[in-house]
């Protein structure tokens, strides 16, 4: 066993031995055929670079003809056509803004025209608020006459004859109210009513609660009926 071990070791020796042989050969081989080529042909050896070599700028050439100078009509042209894309490009500038101007008009008017009718708007929801509330005030205006005249009638009444006198048309006499109160007079058999004005006192006679003027007597009965039985309300 001994020996099959050193005779292994012995032959991986000598295989590693013509391995590094081979390695250091390569080199000197290719050195040598660059050296015979050179020598054949007669030209220097080609320095190989390890790294890649970097490349220069490159430059187009559109034609290998030569440059022709532009002649006095072709340059004459060429400044004509940039002066007529001037004046075209001026135009639709000229345009987009006379475009501009009228959109902002057109919006300032709208505008107003939205002003105007929210300011319409506004004054005729205030018109309708103030009808509204003068037709609420009527209503109560209304209520408030109908309980006066009904409280007027339930407690400020009487019921007895009336006669008449010559007195001033519209006016009458009262045994027992003041002057300057207005009364309201009632035929209870006609159901006829008048009012007069209280302006002058009357002597006090029992059953009898006004002494009209003519005319205001005439517009209940006949002056030739005398008496008639009333209702007075004040």
């Amino acid at each position: 066993m001994e020996a099959l071990r050193a005779t292994r070791a012995k032959g991986r020796l000598v295989v590693a031995a013509l391995a590094a042989v081979t390695m250091l050969a390569a080199p000197l081989a290719l050195l040598n055929s660059g050296a015979a080529t050179a020598a054949a042909t007669g030209r220097p050896p080609v320095s190989r670079p390890a790294t890649a070599a970097t490349l220069g700028p490159t430059q187009l050439v559109s034609s290998n003809a030569p440059v022709v100078p532009p002649t006095a009509a072709q340059l004459a042209r060429h400044r004509s056509a940039v002066r007529h894309n001037l004046q075209v490009l001026g135009a639709a500038r000229h345009r987009a803004a006379l475009r501009h101007a009228a959109a902002v008009r057109r919006a300032a008017r709208a505008a107003a025209a939205a002003g105007r009718t929210e300011h319409w708007r506004q004054a005729h929801h205030a018109a309708s608020v103030r009808h509204n509330e003068a037709l609420r005030a009527a209503a109560r205006h209304r209520a408030a006459v109908a309980r006066a005249a009904r409280h007027r009638v339930a407690m400020h009444s009487a019921t007895g004859v009336a006669t008449w006198y010559a007195w001033h048309p519209g006016q009458c006499a009262s045994p027992f109210l003041p002057h300057g109160t207005l009364i309201t007079v009632t035929d209870l058999a006609t159901h006829k009513t008048i009012q007069c004005l209280v302006t002058d006192t009357e002597a006090h006679n029992p059953g009898r609660v006004v002494d009209l003027s003519a005319s205001c007597f005439e517009e209940l009965a006949s002056l030739s009926q005398g008496v008639i039985q009333v209702r007075i309300t004040w």
